[in-house]
């Protein structure tokens, strides 16, 4: 088998790995390839899910400036090469302050994959709100119906990969996603200055 063939037949896998643990599977961890080299080779997702990813970002900064307003583009495409690495390097040492860091490699295995299944799942009604075919408000509660199981999708990821407790997940996700956040909100401001002000006075 060619090297293209084995890769290939590796990101297929991972992804149904990842597909499996969506359906609240924990059998879908012993589908990842744990070595060392999974552990690498899982960064593959950010190349993998770039399609799913770039396609809002474009359509985002198309709506932004038939708007008349600064779009988030460049921002929003830093903040998406840097997700997996900078998560990966705060849950060393989070996972170790917590002592819950046995299982530190698992868990970002399956959580690089995981990010493969949150664009495929929120893309395509992120495609139907912006040619309105369905109705703002309807496509509102619809996305953060996806919002929220893609939130309980990420905290089953951590409670199986790190073999925690429920609650002690729902800590470790409420942390990453603040963590991420705050990342994102330093972008903005750091590439975008006065874009909070202007959306402070676009809401007044």
């Amino acid at each position: 088998m060619s090297d293209q063939n084995q890769s290939q037949n590796f990101i297929v896998s991972s992804v149904k790995a990842a597909w499996t643990l969506a359906q609240f599977d924990g059998r879908g961890m012993l589908m990842f390839d744990l070595t060392a080299e999974g552990f690498w080779k899982s960064f593959w997702a950010i190349a993998v899910a770039a399609p799913l990813a770039f396609l809002p970002l474009l359509m985002g900064q198309h709506m932004a400036e038939q708007a008349g307003v600064s779009g988030t583009f460049w921002p929003s495409l830093i903040s998406y090469l840097i997700h997996l690495p900078f998560t990966a390097f705060i849950m060393i040492y989070f996972t170790r302050y917590m002592k819950i860091d046995a299982n530190y490699a698992p868990m970002i295995i399956a959580y690089n994959w995981s990010t493969v299944i949150v664009y495929l799942v929120s893309l395509p009604m992120a495609l139907i709100i912006s040619r309105g075919l369905i109705a703002q408000e309807v496509g509102v509660l619809v996305m953060l119906l996806i919002a929220g199981y893609l939130y309980l999708y990420r905290w089953f990821i951590f409670r199986e990969s790190l073999k925690i407790s429920g609650w002690l997940a729902f800590g470790v996700l409420l942390f990453q996603q603040l963590a991420t956040t705050l990342v994102d909100m330093l972008l903005l401001r750091l590439m975008l200055p006065g874009y909070f002000e202007r959306l402070g006075q676009m809401a007044s």
